[in-house]
């Protein structure tokens, strides 16, 4: 799915917390899964990205094309994003038609980029 930033509370043991609109299929697939990547991919994909993720369709990720195991965590991640975060779901807060998502980043990587300035670039756990 597409989503607004996150918000990150920077800490010793950091949280991201992510809205998301309770009618997702992604809910779903968080709550069971239990573990997901988010994103962040450079302006010149970013139109791609809505077209693919920003929809309801099957076969995101092998639309999408390059995309890697997780390092630390049961998911995929975006090859060609900027940085990505590896997450482990850690409940939720319902706030009117969204769920609030916590993670708990099990490890995350800044390759550099436009959008590569998020608060938790630096060392990953």
């Amino acid at each position: 799915m597409v989503a607004g930033w996150p918000l990150v509370v920077p800490s010793r043991n950091p949280l991201v917390v992510l809205p998301i609109r309770h009618d997702r299929d992604t809910l779903s697939h968080i709550r069971r899964e239990r573990a997901f990547s988010i994103n962040v991919v450079p302006r010149d994909l970013g139109q791609r990205a809505i077209e693919i993720f920003g929809v309801k369709a099957a076969d995101k990720l092998r639309r999408w094309g390059n995309v890697a195991p997780c390092v630390k965590v049961g998911c995929k991640y975006l090859g060609d994003s900027t940085a990505h975060v590896e997450c482990m779901y850690d409940g939720e807060w319902a706030v009117e038609d969204h769920a609030l998502v916590k993670c708990r980043p099990a490890h995350w990587e800044c390759r550099g980029g436009e959008y590569a300035g998020l608060a938790l670039c630096g060392d990953s756990p």
